[in-house]
Parts: C-alpha cells; sequence; structure tokens
C-alpha cells in the first residue's frame, strides 16, 4: 500500500493545473492535489496545511515562484520544492537552486506526456529522500533518548569502535560520536582493550560478555551485534560489589526491554540473549 503523497501545484494558468493533475494522477494514484493560482495563495494555503511536496510555476503575476520560494524559505518552511522554469531560463534554475529548491524542471520542447512523466518520477524521488531523512532522524533521536535511560555506560558504535552514539554516562568519560572507544572511555590512547569482545560478537552475530578490572573500577561489560558491523556496548560499574555477584534481577529486566526496543528500532531479529553465563577476564 503506497503512502498518500500531498502535493501543492501553484500556477496561474487553470487550465495547465488541470491537464497536469489529471496526467500526474495517472502515473501515480497515491497522488493528492491542492492548488493555488498564485504564490499569495500559495503562500495562504501553507499557512494551514502540511504538504509532502510543492510543486510551481516560475512565471505567474504578482509573485512569480521565485519570489514565492524565497518567502518560504524564510518562514523557516522546509517542504520540499520543485520548480518549473521555461527553456532558456537556465538561470533561473540556478537562482531557485540557490534559494533552497529540491529540485527544477526545464520544460523543453518535448510531449506533455513524457514532460509529466518526467515530473513525477522527480516529484517520487525528493519526497522519498525527504522521508528516509526524516525517518532517519526520528531513529536517531529515539536511539540517544533510549541510550540515555540506560542506566549504565552505553555506546553504539561501527566494528572499527568509532561511536556513532553515546548516552551522558559515555559523554562523562569522553566517549563522544566521532571518538573512539578504547581511547576515551578505555584511556588506552593507542590500542583496543585486550578484553573486548566486539569482534567475537560481530562475527558470531551473538552477544558477548565479560567481568573485567580496569580503568579503576569493575565492570560487568556487555556487547551486542545489531547489524554485522555495528554494536551496543554497555557496562555496569559493579565495583561496589563482588565481581561475581550478579545485577539485580529487577535491573536486568528493565535493561533488556529497553535494549530490545533499541534493536527492533534498527529493524533487526533480537539478538539479545544473557543466558550464557560471563566470562571473568581479569586485567
Amino acid at each position: 500500500m503506497f503512502l498518500k503523497t500531498n502535493i501543492l501545484f501553484v500556477d496561474d494558468n487553470e487550465d495547465l493545473l488541470k491537464i497536469a493533475i489529471q496526467l500526474l494522477i495517472r502515473f501515480n494514484s497515491s497522488f493528492h492535489f491542492e492548488t493555488g493560482n498564485s504564490g499569495e495563495e500559495a503562500l495562504r494555503l501553507l499557512s494551514k496545511n502540511r504538504y509532502d511536496i510543492i510543486v510551481s510555476d516560475y512565471q505567474m503575476p504578482g509573485m512569480d515562484g521565485l519570489q514565492l520560494l524565497k518567502q518560504i524559505r524564510e518562514n523557516k518552511d522546509e517542504t520540499p520544492f520543485i520548480m518549473f522554469t521555461g527553456k532558456g531560463r537556465e538561470s533561473v534554475a540556478m537562482q531557485a537552486l540557490n534559494l533552497g529548491a529540491d529540485y527544477y524542471l526545464m520544460k523543453e520542447n518535448q510531449g506533455i506526456d513524457s514532460l509529466y512523466a518526467e515530473l513525477n518520477h522527480i516529484i517520487q524521488k525528493v519526497v522519498n529522500e525527504k522521508r528516509n531523512e526524516k525517518e532517519l532522524m526520528f531513529k536517531n533521536s529515539l536511539t540517544q533518548v533510549l541510550l540515555d535511560a540506560l542506566p549504565c555506560v552505553a555506546l553504539v558504535l561501527n566494528s572499527d569502535r568509532t561511536i556513532i552514539f553515546s548516552n551522558q554516562e559515555g559523554k562523562s568519560f569522553g566517549a563522544f560520536p566521532g571518538k573512539n572507544c578504547y581511547s576515551t572511555w578505555g584511556q588506552r590512547p593507542e590500542n583496543p582493550c585486550p578484553w573486548c569482545l566486539a569482534p567475537k560478537a560481530l562475527k558470531t552475530g551473538k552477544p558477548q560478555s565479560v567481568v573485567v578490572d580496569a580503568v579503576g573500577s569493575v565492570w560487568d561489560a556487555y556487547w551486542i551485534p545489531l547489524t554485522k558491523d555495528i554494536y551496543l556496548h554497555y557496562a555496569f560499574d559493579i565495583t561496589n560489589q563482588q565481581k561475581n555477584l550478579q545485577i539485580p534481577i529487577e535491573a536486568i529486566v528493565d535493561l533488556e526491554k529497553r535494549v530490545q526496543k533499541l534493536i527492533e528500532i534498527k529493524g533487526l531479529e533480537n539478538y539479545f540473549n544473557r543466558n550464557e553465563k560471563p566470562i571473568i577476564y581479569p586485567y
């Protein structure tokens, strides 16, 4: 099932608007249109409604397409914008891109069917890119929220141990995104920690765990593969407990729920399994 795409189409020529909408709906039945006959009317519609994309003619009486685009961006509206420009108006196309247009389409000497087939393709491309961008931003934001909710140091890393996400506990050790874990949290400037089980976790696709005495504390540490080259690493400071003392069951259940939610966000299978007995690695 296709998501409905809400399109604001702006053109002062009502006959061309009707033809354009008929052809575009023929290409894609998920398109839903509202129309404006001027830049001013488009701004009124934008003040009341949200659209997935705006398609606007350039040459219109009063406010032209460039002026409309400029006002939209000054209003902090980042709705994707496609500019229609006539043949020989390359300078208009460049101005549109400089003002924040996502795409432009030249009305060259081509048949009307091929023109709107191309416009259909561009609309789908721009809308899909914007949706993917928003989805990624949402996932990143939710990932950060979930990491910050974990009651311990927690990091999401690439296979080369570069940090992608770090929660507040991790940042307190200097483990910020873009840095690596061993030179920050691990306090080892050059080489990865010898007890690190990330390679094994990624190779086997199974969680790994170890209790280790390092950086002045005793850590109950875990590595959870999220994809073939990204993993979650978290560790409890159990310095004030005996090394083989288990974390209270309530904390484990709560943590497993949070980590499982993190894995679901990534769209992965449930790799999380703490049934394996931790390895004791004194260092």
